[in-house]
């Protein structure tokens, strides 16, 4: 089997481009798929990020990322290099799903960013209130992260009043939320509302500690002022991602649609006789038997 080349001994650069890519996807999903245990497996940063209540782990959502990510692309190579029109198509509609999938998350990204933008315009910050459905249940999942964090992490909190917030974290693995949250987490206007905690406060409520979900509350501006930064280039690449997905299942498509593998042996074959026989003209064969003369 070649990467590049069809049953009939000719380039293919739908093949070809199957085959690279989604070597490329795979490599990704494995190491996705390799940090993600690892860091399930090691004890330190295992117990920082386990949910206590057993709710929704983001740290599980991306070993399912990285595994998905690592089978759908060996079965698209593994289709492209068969020409398997069966796993093409089982490829197809992975794809054309992940697709769709992808294009409402980066719409669903770009109006985050507005939405803190137009917060950041007006030197109100945004919190979990200001949003709506889906966004807003993202920032409910962070929260929950961000207190079981707090609470794995043996944090406690050493100052909180109305315009400053201090915390102190013994377990290993964690002094990069304590840092973050003593240096990032401060006041937009000079001072928390009072209104805004406590809403942010009773939406947040259930099995979490009240000092933890008091330190997620005064950094849920922070936090999604740190997501933006990182959202802005991830709905680039979510774009681009989908291009690219794009021009793969187009690919697909053609080798599904357009091409015949059978028809394609049946030219190799037919080229490879064509050729034997020019050969065999172009150079006959001389027996040099000798001349028998009695």
């Amino acid at each position: 089997m070649s990467c590049c080349t069809l049953a009939n001994g000719k380039f293919s650069f739908s093949k070809c481009s199957l085959v690279l890519c989604n070597l490329i996807f795979a490599l990704v999903g494995f190491i996705l798929l390799a940090v993600s245990l690892f860091i399930n497996f090691s004890s330190d940063w295992s117990a920082l990020f386990a949910s206590p209540n057993g709710s929704f782990s983001m740290l599980y959502f991306m070993i399912g990322l990285g595994a998905t990510i690592l089978l759908v692309s060996s079965i698209g190579m593994r289709a492209a290099m068969k020409e398997s029109k069966p796993l093409l198509c089982i490829y197809l509609v992975v794809v054309l799903a992940a697709l769709t999938a992808q294009l409402f998350v980066a719409t669903l990204t770009f109006q985050f960013n507005s939405t803190v933008s137009d917060a950041a315009e007006k030197k109100t910050g945004i919190s979990s209130t200001d949003l709506e459905g889906f966004q807003r249940s993202i920032m409910k999942q962070l929260g929950d992260s961000t207190a079981n964090i707090y609470t794995n992490g043996n944090c406690s909190t050493t100052t909180d009043t109305d315009t400053e917030l201090e915390i102190k974290c013994s377990a290993k693995n964690s002094a990069w939320f304590e840092t973050f949250v003593n240096e990032r987490c401060v006041p937009v206007l000079g001072s928390w509302d009072s209104a805004s905690l406590e809403s942010c406060e009773e939406l947040n409520k259930g099995t979490k500690s009240d000092a933890s979900v008091a330190v997620w509350c005064k950094c849920e501006v922070a936090v999604s002022s740190e997501l933006q930064k990182y959202s802005k280039p991830l709905t680039v690449a979510a774009i681009a991602m989908a291009v690219v997905e794009t021009f793969l299942f187009l690919s697909a498509s053609y080798m599904v649609c357009c091409y015949n593998k059978r028809r394609a042996q049946e030219e190799r074959l037919l080229a490879e006789q064509s050729d034997s026989y020019r050969a065999a003209v172009e150079n006959p064969t001389v027996a040099n038997d000798g001349i028998n003369m009695v």
